[in-house]
Order: C-alpha cells, then structure tokens, then sequence
C-alpha cells in the first residue's frame, strides 16, 4: 500500500518529529534509563502520524491497519512509563540534592 516515496515521507516525518519530541522529553528531567524507551515511543508514535497523515482514512483499511494501531498502541504505552511519576522524580531529585 502506497509507493516509496509515501513510505520516505512517513520515514522523514517519524525521524524529525520523534527526534523533536524526544528533546523535549529530556528538558523534563527524565530517568537516564528510561531515554531509550522515550525515543522509541516517541518514533513510534511519529510514525502513527506519519501514516496518518500520508494516507488519511485508508490507514484504517485492512492491510494497514495491522500495522497502525499496534504501533499506536505500543507508543503510547512506552510514552507513558518513560514519564517520571511524581514519587520517582522527587526521590531522584533528593538523591541529587544529597551528593551536591
């Protein structure tokens, strides 16, 4: 479904916007273990809207909808436990206050 130049587009859109939305992520204090499952989560869903955006209403038809919404899924779920919780950043913040 679709040509190779719908799939570069798709790819270019998933690499700029997770690539943004990642740095963004980071400026949050995230947990240095969690960054990958953030970038994962974030090309993830940058590639949602990728499809999407390339595609419209087609992205819900049989073939690709194998594709979309596990990937959907999948993102937002690494997105979510990548998110410091308010206990693990208050405990982080404290163990950095404490070797300062």
């Amino acid at each position: 479904m679709g040509t190779i130049g719908d799939w570069g587009v798709i790819l270019a859109i998933s690499v700029l916007v997770g690539l943004y939305e990642w740095v963004r992520d980071m400026d949050r204090k995230p947990h240095i273990n969690k960054l990958g499952r953030s970038l994962a989560g974030w090309f993830l869903y940058s590639s949602v809207v990728g499809i999407w955006c390339t595609f419209r209403w087609q992205a819900l038809v049989v073939p690709l909808v194998f594709i979309t919404l596990p990937v959907a899924v999948a993102a937002v779920i690494l997105i979510y436990s990548a998110r410091p919780r308010g206990g693990q950043q208050a405990a982080a913040e404290l163990s950095a206050d404490k070797h300062k």
